[in-house]
């Protein structure tokens, strides 16, 4: 895990009203809704304060209620300026462990919460409507806080038509490793392709390296969100919105991540061996912060299965036992995997 802590701008006993006002948004939304586990279940709280709490006001900018709620996109948190290193903690786990876990945890310190309570009683630094906005959270869980934003989402793509990309991406790699000939997908869909069937990582000589591990994980969230959106059928229109915008997130940020594994696994081939633990891995094994990737892959993943069991909409594939999770060549796979020192071990556990 990677332990930080959101630093305020300014020390204790200074001015408060020099606080960014982003840091007081956040302060407010977790002393209501509670620790948070999501990042973009923050993002989505966030949002939600910002579109009907006027957060804005203190810069002098109009709150925008055309705004669109991203997925992808948290709270102003992590960028904070320096100061006391004490108001608010996020704790972010980049180590991936089972998909349907939570990797990111906020929640006010105990001097964040006397800092909030000391700048209500000298005199809030931030709008009325912004606290009543804040306040309004409390209560909700994260299956309530992604329907609230979701709303705002768009623009959507359509629901059957995820479901058809996903299901040819998990039909083409059976068909590979049934030695079938597979037709050829759109480009970014297609390098995730290209990179099974795991077989064929199997039998490197130096093991299966990062680009195997990489592998694995997207071809285990990918089916688990396939089967998921497969068995989904949503009632209302609000279920119908989170589906879409989260699904939609998820396979975009497969997408992307699938690429850098394509472009890491054409370097090992080059130089002559699939699994080298070279330049290919150097590329996959960045500095925790330098590459969040998969602990956001986790996180929207973990936000659908969330937001499932709630409105009781698909079981999540990643809590059923394991031996119902894979099929026989990715089990072996797996295995073959676990006897080394692979940095994705929990996620197949």
């Amino acid at each position: 895990g990677y332990l930080m802590t959101v630093e305020p701008a300014v020390a204790a006993g200074q001015d408060i009203d020099a606080v960014p006002g982003y840091i007081w948004t956040a302060m407010l939304i977790l002393d209501a809704a509670g620790p948070i586990c999501s990042y973009a279940g923050l993002g989505a709280a966030t949002f939600l304060v910002g579109a009907g709490g006027g957060a804005n006001r203190r810069t002098g900018e109009p709150a925008r209620r055309d705004r669109r709620y991203d997925p992808l996109r948290g709270a102003r948190l992590h960028g904070a300026p320096e100061g006391c290193h004490r108001w608010i903690i996020a704790d972010i786990d980049f180590d991936p462990r089972p998909v349907h876990k939570p990797h990111y945890y906020y929640d006010l310190t105990d001097e964040g919460i006397r800092a909030l309570e000391g700048a209500r009683a000298s005199g809030a630094p931030w709008p009325a409507a912004v606290d009543a906005a804040a306040s309004a959270l409390r209560g909700m869980a994260l299956p309530d806080l992604l329907e609230g934003a979701c709303g705002f989402a768009g623009p959507l793509r359509d629901l059957g038509k995820m479901r058809g990309e996903l299901g040819s991406l998990v039909g083409a790699w059976r068909d590979l490793e049934e030695g079938a000939q597979t037709t050829r997908l759109g480009t970014a869909d297609q390098a995730l392709v290209d990179l099974g069937p795991p077989s064929k990582w199997r039998d490197t000589d130096d093991g299966p390296g990062s680009t195997f591990d990489h592998l694995l994980y997207l071809m285990r969230v990918i089916r688990s969100a396939h089967k998921v959106a497969c068995e989904a059928e949503p009632s209302t229109s609000a279920e119908d919105v989170v589906l879409r915008a989260l699904i939609g997130a998820l396979q975009d940020m497969c997408r992307r991540h699938g690429g850098a594994v394509a472009a890491a696994a054409s370097l090992a081939s080059g130089s002559g061996s699939v699994g080298d633990t070279g330049r290919a891995d150097d590329m996959l094994r960045r500095a925790p912060y330098e590459d969040v990737t998969p602990a956001l892959i986790s996180d929207l993943y973990y936000c659908l299965a969330e937001y499932c069991k709630s409105r009781r909409l698909a079981v999540d594939p990643c809590s059923l036992p394991f031996c119902e999770q894979l099929t026989v060549e990715e089990k072996a796979a797996a295995a073959a995997a676990l006897q080394g020192s692979s940095p994705f071990h929990s996620v197949m556990g």
